[in-house]
């Protein structure tokens, strides 16, 4: 289960301009490299923006820094 995140900037759906919208913070699991043996599994944790009106969930460019940050920090750790 997600666990909620405190936000104070109010964000609108991009799929119906609602502005009744959550934001939780998820674990994922991200695939990196090319599929097969050698493709690493990177967990991460980043911020998922819910709309209550329409339903729809999504990344914006926050969740996506947060998994770009996670890339980077497993290349430097790992030597990846």
């Amino acid at each position: 289960m997600a666990d909620a995140v405190i936000d104070l900037v109010l964000h609108s759906c991009p799929h119906c301009s609602a502005t009744n919208v959550r934001t939780t913070l998820e674990t994922e699991i991200l695939p990196y490299g090319e599929p097969g043996p050698d493709q690493v599994k990177i967990q991460c944790e980043i911020v998922v923006r819910h709309c209550d009106s329409c339903k729809e969930s999504w990344l914006d460019w926050v969740g996506e820094g947060m998994r770009d940050r996670a890339i980077q920090v497993w290349k430097e750790e790992d030597g990846g």
